[in-house]
């Protein structure tokens, strides 16, 4: 199992900037939003972008 990362980093929502939160203060909200950020990005380098 690949360890697990010190913080988070959670992307701009609305009028709040991109911020890194401690794993350990971070929600699950936090956690998705920055999953959906790296399939965007992933998403964006398989397609060549």
């Amino acid at each position: 199992m690949e360890a697990i990362p010190d913080t988070v980093n959670v992307p701009a929502l609305s009028e709040r900037p991109n911020r890194a939160v401690p794993i350990e203060r971070a929600t699950v909200d936090d956690i998705e939003f920055s999953l959906v950020a790296l399939a965007r990005q992933q998403s964006e380098l398989w397609a060549g972008k």
